[in-house]
């Protein structure tokens, strides 16, 4: 196991309280910051290349399906945490 750097430190003192919130954090983390700007993104990629109309019902598809494939890299990144955490708990 590596040495944890200060700045990792300072971060991972507030998890206690942020591992409370687990679906929260599945959320903000997968779907809000990951899920909603790649859907934002693909869907930008795929007008620009068939040159195409706006389409709602295709872009709330595309929001749906990324924000669904966000909470799980909100998991991922959350059990990643929480495993990092256990293992320097005792230094904080």
């Amino acid at each position: 196991m590596r040495e944890p750097t200060s700045q990792e430190l300072k971060r991972l003192m507030n998890w206690p309280e942020i591992a409370k919130k687990k679906w929260r954090f599945y959320f903000i983390h997968g779907s809000i910051y990951r899920g909603i700007p790649l859907s934002i993104i693909s869907y930008l990629f795929k007008m620009d290349s068939e040159f195409q109309a706006f389409s709602w019902p295709e872009f709330m598809l595309r929001m749906l399906v990324f924000m669904i494939f966000g909470l799980t890299f909100g998991a991922i990144e959350y059990r990643a945490k929480q495993k990092r955490y256990n293992q320097i708990k005792h230094l904080l």
